[in-house]
């Protein structure tokens, strides 16, 4: 199938004029380059949705009486946490983006994980030993 040729239109984000999109690249305007972007990705999903024949919100909705929500919990943004080892020094202390933190309970000389916010890295820090939870740590 051509790329001129789709088996189902999307629907541009707000904000974006439809027919910027389908405008040459040089006729564009100001932003050739985001617009050529999309154009690629409209193109991209619209191949993939093309054995499905439907639109890509129509599929979602179909999925949409399975979806499970978390229940509220205290460690359920932990779930989306990064992390990264640390070797505690034996004062309990290690180092992490260049600030000093103490660890919850008393682990010297030992390998912890820390988990954090990728976006908010120094907010809040939790210490785990061995897979285990140990506690949030103490800024120095």
């Amino acid at each position: 199938m051509c790329d001129s040729q789709v088996a189902a239109p999307l629907i541009a984000p707000s904000g974006v004029n439809e027919s910027a999109i389908d405008r040459p690249r040089e006729a564009a305007g100001g932003m050739p380059f985001a617009l050529e972007t999309f154009r690629g990705l409209k193109r991209k999903v619209e191949r993939m949705m093309e054995p499905v024949r439907m639109l890509l919100w129509d599929r979602f909705a179909l999925d949409l009486s399975r979806v499970r929500y978390l229940t509220p919990n205290e460690a359920n943004d932990e779930l989306f946490f990064t992390e990264e080892t640390r070797q505690s020094r034996t004062d309990n202390t290690f180092s992490f983006k260049f600030r000093c933190f103490e660890a919850p309970l008393h682990l010297p000389n030992r390998q912890i994980a820390i988990r954090f916010q990728r976006l908010n890295p120094s907010d809040r820090l939790v210490v785990y030993h061995k897979c285990e939870g140990m506690g949030e740590d103490s800024r120095l």
